[in-house]
């Protein structure tokens, strides 16, 4: 069973937070083990609530949500190709240089946050236009979807990474 099922939900890029929040409470009510009536259903139903907010976890972060995603459609994630393009390596150098060298300005950290945010939201838009893709790519085409799907995601990992540090 995978995180869209257990939680009731249409496997998709795209989702209803709302709605996802709604069906994990419920199922998180639902497998619970306080709620469970013998010692069988306690230790299936330990594991299950687990799942379920692990489930949640993931599916309400859109980077997760898509890695998830991409293991569901191909068995592997980003990780088996770590490929970036060489274009955002070097923006990701520029921003870690700023950093650097502006690390006392608390103005820049601000700007730099929200050039980050700019670029992830870029990033998301990206992933929904390529998952939207993939449901109705032609076999041949899918390879390519999943390769850009994963530079997307990697790409996206610098970025996450650096507003992460900043945040810290």
């Amino acid at each position: 069973m995978n995180y869209f099922e257990l939680l009731s939900l249409e496997k998709s890029y795209t989702i209803d937070l709302v709605n996802l929040e709604v069906t994990y409470l419920a199922a998180s009510k639902q497998y619970h083990p306080d709620f469970s009536n013998s010692a069988i259903f306690d230790a299936n139903a330990l594991k299950l609530s687990a799942m379920v907010n692990q489930a949640y976890s993931t599916l309400k972060d859109p980077f997760q949500r898509a890695e998830y995603l991409l293991k569901l459609e191909d068995g592997k994630n980003s990780e088996e190709i770590r490929t970036v393009p060489p274009d955002i390596l070097e923006e990701v150098m520029d921003i870690r240089f700023e950093l650097e060298s502006q690390a006392k300005n608390p103005e820049i950290s601000d700007e730099l946050k929200k050039k980050l945010t700019s670029r992830l939201n870029n990033f998301e838009v990206r992933l929904l236009i390529l998952f939207e893709q993939l449901k109705c790519s032609l076999h041949e085409d899918r390879e390519k979807i999943l390769l850009d799907i994963r530079l997307c995601l990697n790409s996206s990992k610098y970025f996450l990474n650096i507003l992460s540090e900043i945040d810290y």
